[in-house]
């Protein structure tokens, strides 16, 4: 539903001489559209400018407004990688820096100019144009079963490309396995691409409503039951909003459910616990929100944008985990 995609810079570099293309890959990248950029090299952004302004230093004024726009767009977001391999050309090109790096942490799919060896993860710019290219196509949505399991599936490739993450979900109650389970594998699989170095790179949030629970019966059970579920150093913080006259967009009991990251988010049509009756199959409708839905719902749950009212009895706390398994 949302993936990392590593675009070749000097390919990139290129696309303001063709309106054509410009138009399609600006489109075709960014929050919304399932794809976003991997900042590989370091500073990507920076890197595609510096092989435009030189290789295409009597470019119109035109051109360089196309590309001020082209990266405005497609590098909002970028998926961060702290720990990438990278030798720096002309020792070693970009695509076989990509190749390498991509066999160590893999991206779901590379864009270049030349795929010379044949590498079926690799995808020419005229593949995608033609619509033949393996790797392409995101799905804006998944019916899963209402399993922990199978709920963690869709948004795996989203959640490991993350560095903040939160999970929304009013009625969350900690006593109850249904929403613990399915919590501490959202977690677990966002730490996977950092787990040498453990989660201190992650921000993970909670966000619920103080209406359902009294507070000692909430904050207690996350207090004594999270942190024997969470993976060790991952650090929780849980907001307990109440709804404000004239604020958000969204009533917070009645919403639905969402895990929202600086990459993108997706809606969970029933909520973020799985089936609690072992005897009943029941499917779940996930959805990869639309930019602007995707950008309202990310503020609303801003603790600085006033959108809700925060519970005045411990309406921030923060629990540590300490699972080992």
């Amino acid at each position: 539903m949302i993936y990392e995609y590593a675009l070749e810079p000097e390919l990139v570099a290129s696309w303001h001489k063709d309106r054509m293309k410009f138009r399609f890959f600006i489109d075709n990248f960014g929050f919304g559209t399932g794809r976003v950029v991997s900042d590989y090299p370091k500073e990507w952004a920076e890197t595609v400018w510096k092989l435009f302004s030189e290789s295409y230093a009597k470019a119109s004024d035109i051109e360089r407004k196309r590309m001020v726009k082209l990266l405005g767009k497609i590098a909002r977001p970028t998926v961060k990688r702290p720990d990438q391999y990278w030798t720096p050309t002309p020792t070693m090109s970009w695509l076989a820096n990509v190749e390498s790096e991509h066999a160590r942490e893999p991206f779901h799919a590379i864009l270049a100019r030349n795929n010379p060896y044949n590498n079926t993860s690799v995808m020419r710019e005229d593949d995608v144009m033609e619509d033949v290219a393996e790797g392409w196509d995101t799905p804006n949505g998944m019916i899963v079963i209402r399993t922990a399991e199978e709920m963690v599936k869709p948004v795996t490739p989203m959640l490991r490309c993350a560095t903040t993450i939160r999970f929304i979900d009013p009625y969350f109650d900690a006593h109850k396995e249904k929403f613990t389970e399915p919590l501490a594998a959202f977690v677990k699989v966002a730490g996977t691409r950092v787990a040498q170095n453990g989660f201190e790179r992650i921000t993970f949030e909670l966000h619920v409503s103080q209406a359902p629970y009294g507070r000692e019966y909430f904050v207690g059970g996350c207090k004594s039951v999270l942190p024997r579920i969470l993976p060790l150093g991952a650090k929780l913080t849980i907001f307990r909003w109440k709804d404000k006259k004239g604020g958000a967009s969204v009533d917070i009991n009645t919403h639905p459910r969402y895990i929202l990251t600086d990459v993108g988010g997706v809606s969970f049509e029933k909520g973020l616990d799985k089936e609690d009756e072992l005897n009943v199959t029941d499917n779940l409708d996930v959805l990869r929100l639309p930019a602007e839905v995707y950008r309202q719902r990310w503020n609303d749950y801003d603790e600085r944008s006033g959108a809700f009212n925060l519970d005045e009895d411990e309406g921030i706390f923060v629990v540590e985990g300490r699972a080992t398994g």
